[in-house]
């Protein structure tokens, strides 16, 4: 990996350790250094590093091989170093979740509600840093989403039409109060992180999550569905588009399809449903996905949302067959975006720093995480 500096370097040694035992948990020092084509001095010293961190434990050691030697000694995350937070924020209600490291789920909440974004976002902190502490265990990261176009890098909502806000700089504002690295995401973008995480011993992985949000204001009572975004993965990659929408939805009139303007438009959800799907034709056609994944409302009503497919929109299974691709009802519907969240946090955690390009700015500095910890701990 070319380098510009030794602390550049240092952090992406140890970026890709730790993202190899992230993938592959009780791998011991010798796989690691097959793995990452290492010598055996250098992976174990990198190991070494982030074991006196106190992000990796050694576990006991394994058999022998037939030949004899040393027993390997299987390397994974520390269960105690700490959680990370997703928040999925709407107008008026905040579902959240709480993972380890390795990315297991320990719990999903409901926080408490606030009147404006921010309050929101404050209310959802600190109910997961007080689960957290429950558990004697510190809040390390976290990640709010939510619906509406996102800078990921700034943590800015440049345009959000359920809160009712442009450039709003979320992370800026929140940054000073939490102690942690928090950042912000879009909330289809975190769902699309989570099908990336599940997959993460994959090199590559080119799908579209498609989710749906309901929204109990809006005519047609709490299951009422206004709104849909896509998360589009190409190449194990989220891809955001130059103006961070490439998940945005549009008819040909450039109406979003949850939008029910305009005389004699269906709103209920079966219609909602052919109009999302429609729209998602295109994308599907020059993209060729391997997959697509329905998640949120789709998931939580996957059975009225096949039957509205087939009834009227029959014609998007023979696309699907067309490309080759699955179609998939993803997540638990309720808590997807939440579980999204802690994956987008992860997965930028353990991405490998770059010195230019799109990613160079994704990856979370270990440092802050470290920092935290100590802090919290």
């Amino acid at each position: 990996m070319r380098t510009s500096n030794n602390r550049f370097q240092r952090d992406a040694n140890l970026a890709v350790a730790a993202r190899a035992v992230w993938r592959r948990p009780g791998l011991s020092r010798a796989d690691l250094a097959r793995e990452l084509g290492l010598h055996r001095s250098t992976a174990g010293s990198l190991i070494g590093a982030l074991i006196e961190s106190g992000l990796l434990v050694e576990g006991e050691p394994g058999a022998a091989a037939p030949r004899g030697g040393r027993r390997p000694v299987a390397i994974d995350f520390d269960r105690r170093f700490g959680l990370v937070a997703g928040l999925d924020l709407t107008p008026g209600s905040c579902r959240g979740a709480l993972a380890d490291l390795r990315g297991d789920l320990v719990e999903r909440f409901d926080a408490p509600s606030g009147s404006s974004l921010p309050e929101l976002a404050r209310a959802a902190l600190d109910e997961a840093r007080a689960r957290a502490a429950a558990r004697g265990l510190p809040l390390v990261g976290a990640c709010a989403a939510l619906p509406g176009i996102v800078d990921p890098i700034e943590g800015t909502v440049l345009r959000s039409r359920p809160f009712g806000l442009r450039d709003y700089p979320l992370g800026r504002e929140l940054a000073p109060e939490s102690g942690y690295p928090l950042i912000v995401e879009n909330d289809a973008n975190a769902c699309a992180w989570a099908r990336l995480a599940n997959a993460r011993t994959e090199p590559a992985s080119d799908f579209i999550c498609v989710l749906a949000r309901g929204n109990g204001e809006l005519p047609g009572g709490p299951d009422a569905t206004p709104g849909a975004g896509l998360g589009i993965a190409l190449g194990g990659r989220v891809h955001y588009g130059s103006l961070y929408a490439a998940g945005e939805l549009a008819d040909a009139d450039g109406r979003a399809p949850g939008d029910h303007s305009g005389s004699g438009t269906d709103g209920s959800f079966g219609a909602f449903v052919e109009r999302v799907f429609r729209s998602l034709a295109p994308v599907l056609v020059a993209l060729a996905p391997r997959a697509v994944f329905a998640c949120g409302e789709f998931r939580r009503r996957e059975a009225e949302t096949r039957a509205a497919l087939e009834t009227r929109f029959p014609a998007f299974r023979g696309i699907l067959a067309g490309h080759g691709a699955a179609f998939v009802f993803a997540g638990s519907g309720e808590h997807d975006v939440a579980e999204g969240a802690c994956a987008t946090f992860l997965s930028r955690l353990f991405s490998v720093p770059e010195l230019s390009g799109p990613g160079a700015r994704l990856p979370i500095g270990w440092d802050r995480v470290l920092r935290a910890r100590a802090g919290g701990a």
